[in-house]
């Protein structure tokens, strides 16, 4: 049986989400940041190994129905320490409720860094930091 302590939230958080203490060293992981407007995004990054950092990505919305043109490889990139990466991987978007995981390529990700998404129908940037 695993105890874990309840006051510690980063240990809490890594038992719901089932990551191991490694993994959780990592501070951001599992901590997720949420956007609102006409089309809803939330992420969360969930591992991080071998400079490859994966991000689970939640999008809904009940008013835009071209989601599908969007190339989220094209309007998603990752910031840290003055530099701009775009995603390696990313799903798909279709209808009103999508997820999947965004993967980036970040050989010496270190916090504050950031995920910026541009005009994925809301005009403007979405920006979500840890």
């Amino acid at each position: 049986m695993t105890i874990i302590d309840i006051r510690r939230p980063a240990l809490l958080a890594a038992a719901l989400l089932g990551l191991s203490g490694a993994v959780m060293a990592q501070g951001f992981l599992g901590a997720s940041r949420a956007a609102p407007g006409t089309v809803m995004i939330e992420l969360t990054p969930t591992t991080y190994q071998n400079g490859r950092l994966e991000v689970q990505m939640s999008v809904t919305t009940h008013s835009a129905n071209d989601l599908d043109t969007y190339d989220l490889t094209k309007v998603v990139t990752l910031e840290v320490q003055g530099k701009r990466i775009a995603p390696v991987a990313a799903p798909k978007l279709e209808g009103h409720h999508n997820r999947g995981q965004l993967a980036f390529e970040a050989p010496a990700l270190k916090s504050p860094f950031s995920i910026v998404i541009s005009d994925l129908h809301d005009p403007g940037r979405k920006v979500f930091s840890w």
